[in-house]
């Protein structure tokens, strides 16, 4: 008996090694048929599990906690509670980053969506925050997220849930109105486009009544979005909210507190 057992051990440790180079010659292989680019300089990647090279990923320019904080000081007269406010990188025309929100958002790179939440998500054990209780990824209108095929803040807050360990609730706030692209809409326009934009499922409300909230999305310009999310929470649950975005657009300190004043958040 042993013997036998010797040998299935022997066999099953080289069966586990057949397998490893198979699975490592297989990836090799369509590596070298269909080779993985940079999805910015678009260079060939040495690393298949990765979207962006190690130099376009160097150039991402760092957005500071203390620039985050800067713009949270706007929020201090706001009726609710707003714990954190952490971007990944600031937004720089044709930089890296805007490659990186092209391709996450209409290039179906889900893959790059996750890696970016992964470090956002070490940003923000990086700068010591307030774990929240649940993650609540933007959402988008039915129509949109059945063209697109996907959320892209779902899958950037699930990115960040793997590091953080705070479960993502992509079911609680919806996207009540079907509203027209932000892109190139000036602010007041963004304000219009969203009012009542946003609405709470009623099943869930006293499941995370009093919950410390962490709202995702992939671009923060005029705060027009997080704000109008932020506002459907307003009237229906308490509670904290922290805000976690890949990008800010705007310089650090280019926010404006009459814009909260329009949405009624300021008396």
């Amino acid at each position: 008996m042993p013997i036998i057992k010797g040998i299935y051990k022997h066999s099953t440790q080289l069966l586990t090694l057949l397998i490893t180079v198979l699975i490592t010659f297989c990836q090799d292989f369509t590596a070298f048929i269909l080779p993985k680019y940079c999805c910015h300089c678009k260079k060939v990647l040495s690393e298949s599990n990765r979207s962006l090279c190690l130099a376009c990923f160097s150039t991402l320019k760092d957005f500071s906690y203390a620039n985050g904080q800067q713009i949270l000081s706007q929020f201090q007269s706001v009726s609710f509670s707003i714990k954190n406010l952490v971007f990944l990188s600031s937004f720089t025309k044709k930089g890296c980053m805007q490659s990186v929100i092209h391709d996450l958002k209409y290039r179906g790179n889900k893959q790059l969506a996750f890696e970016m939440g992964v470090l956002l998500g070490k940003k923000i054990l990086e700068h010591n925050c307030d774990l929240p209780d649940v993650i609540i990824p933007i959402p988008l209108h039915k129509k949109r997220k059945r063209q697109r095929g996907y959320n892209q803040a779902g899958i950037i807050a699930k990115g960040i849930s793997s590091v953080i360990g705070v479960d993502v609730e992509e079911n609680l706030l919806i996207r009540s109105n079907y509203t027209n692209t932000q892109t190139k809409k000036t602010r007041e326009e963004r304000k219009r486009n969203l009012r009542n934009a946003f609405s709470l499922n009623e099943r869930l409300i006293s499941r995370y009544n009093g919950n410390h909230f962490m709202i995702v999305d992939d671009v923060f310009t005029t705060g027009a979005t997080i704000c109008s999310g932020m506002e459907a929470f307003t009237a229906k649950i308490k509670g904290e909210f922290s805000v976690a975005c890949l990008a800010y657009t705007g310089e650090p300190w280019d926010w404006e507190c009459s814009y909260l004043k329009s949405l009624a958040f300021l008396p």
